[in-house]
């Protein structure tokens, strides 16, 4: 090793053995933060408020639930290895082995309940909510929802395909099944609070579709931060409805405005009036419900970090106290609205689920649950290392997390617990403020030829 590696060696030894320090001196403090993160509680709660019904089986429903989230936790593992997984733990446990079948795996997730998942990961989102700081929420008192859509590929089968039919295909098999999907995340921990999907395409499929059946997710005094399709004159008027306000950036076309004062040079407060003709998807009723005016505020502000597209655009809010709320709060606040981009990387990379495994409509919505609950649990142990080590939650990696966890997964001994997060804060990913990403990718796209026609159709004229 040269000279000058040994330095940067000891350092990070000593890094090391600093933070194993702390984690032990917190553990005998008391319980940890978030350390809820799924609990046996949780699912007896579960079970009860769904009212889930089941015999007695060697696939419980706890079993199968934990068997479920394990295949996610393990980048999306197969039936096989999931079942291998169960067999082995009944084994350490002494019990009566399972058949080494992944068809009686399949058919345990399909008994389990929808309702039973859903209240599960509403169950263990509140749980979580309440062990957040005061000062991990914006300004110390807004807790900021940030939302934004994606799009999953599924299994191409018939049931599929008729519920979700794959958009531009020009000939029938060639493309895979699609769905669209809005979701709602903390900003102060990155957990989801909800999501919705449908089709990629039709009536009532687009975000601004999708995000208005997520507005029961609202509390008051939430900061809702979006893009600019997020900027609409009705969806601002439901999130004031709801007690919360906005933070979007401004799409002008979709404004009319009038000012009213001007606060800076780059800061003013206008009348937003209401369109004058209602949208093709409002009715009468919901369009004469609308206010003639909301008073917003536009802040512009100016970019000077290498990479972006733009180098000046306008953020658009609700909030137009500007004792309150400086122009610098509110730039700084959007800046961080890309964090959305990496929870929904996280999900459809870390845990490896871009393509959807199953093959009814039914079992994708469990599918996405129980997947949206083992990121949530991830999620929740980099918080728990957050505030073990008052380390900014942004710095540290979901993937190493999610490694380490999977490793640790029988340590339950103090000196094992702390060992653990110790490992997890070890690792950090940096500080990235205003992060940028290149629209290109290094690997171009496979040397075959596209399918232009269906695999039956194809492989009999082949």
């Amino acid at each position: 090793m040269s000279k000058k590696g040994k330095p940067a060696s000891r350092k990070c030894v000593g890094r090391f053995r600093d933070n194993l320090k702390k984690a032990r001196k917190r553990l005998e403090k008391g319980p940890l933060a978030f350390s809820k993160a799924l609990s046996e509680q949780m699912v007896e709660t579960a079970l009860e408020e769904s009212k889930m019904r089941f015999r007695k089986r060697k696939l419980t429903p706890k079993i199968t639930l934990l068997a479920f989230l394990w295949q996610m936790l393990s980048k999306y593992a197969t039936c096989e290895q999931t079942m291998t997984e169960v067999i082995h733990k009944q084994f350490r446990k002494n019990e009566e082995s399972s058949v080494p079948s992944s068809g009686r795996y399949c058919e345990a997730r399909g008994r389990l309940s929808l309702g039973f998942l859903k209240t599960l990961f509403r169950v263990q989102y509140d749980t979580a909510t309440e062990d957040i700081p005061s000062k991990w929420k914006w300004l110390g008192r807004h807790d900021v929802k940030v939302v934004d859509g994606t799009t999953f590929l599924m299994a191409d089968s018939q049931a599929n395909r008729a519920s979700f039919s794959p958009p531009d295909e020009p000939s029938p098999g060639t493309r895979y099944p699609m769905l669209r999907l809005v979701g709602i995340f903390s900003l102060a921990t990155g957990m989801i609070r909800d999501f919705a999907y449908g089709p990629y395409q039709g009536k009532g499929t687009g975000e601004s579709s999708l995000f208005r059946r997520l507005l029961h997710c609202l509390n008051p005094g939430d900061v809702v931060l979006g893009d600019k399709y997020y900027c609409s004159y009705r969806d601002a008027h439901a999130i004031r409805t709801c007690g919360g306000d906005i933070v979007v950036k401004h799409f002008s076309k979709r404004t009319m405005l009038q000012l009213v004062r001007k606060i800076g040079n780059n800061d003013a407060v206008y009348r937003w009036i209401r369109p004058r003709h209602a949208h093709k998807k409002m009715s009468r009723e919901e369009f004469a419900c609308l206010p003639n005016e909301i008073l917003v505020r536009i802040v512009k502000v100016r970019v000077n970090v290498p990479g972006f597209r733009v180098k000046q655009f306008e953020v658009l809010t609700t909030l137009v106290d500007e004792n309150t709320y400086s122009a610098q709060a509110l730039s700084d606040l959007f800046f961080q609205r890309w964090r959305v981009e990496t929870y929904l990387d996280e999900i459809k990379n870390g845990l490896n689920i871009q393509m959807l495994r199953c093959k009814t409509p039914e079992m994708l919505a469990k599918e996405l649950t129980v997947a949206f609950l083992a990121y949530n649990t991830v999620r929740t142990q980099m918080a728990q290392v957050a505030e073990c080590f008052g380390t900014p939650l942004n710095e540290i990696s979901f993937t190493h997390t999610l490694h380490t966890m999977m490793t640790f997964a029988e340590e339950s001994s103090p000196e094992g617990i702390a060992l653990k997060l110790a490992t997890i804060v070890h690792t950090r990913v940096g500080c990235r403020p205003g992060r940028s990403e290149p629209r290109a990718v290094k690997r171009g796209p496979s040397t075959h030829a596209r399918l232009k026609q269906g695999r039956k159709e194809f492989t009999a004229t082949s």
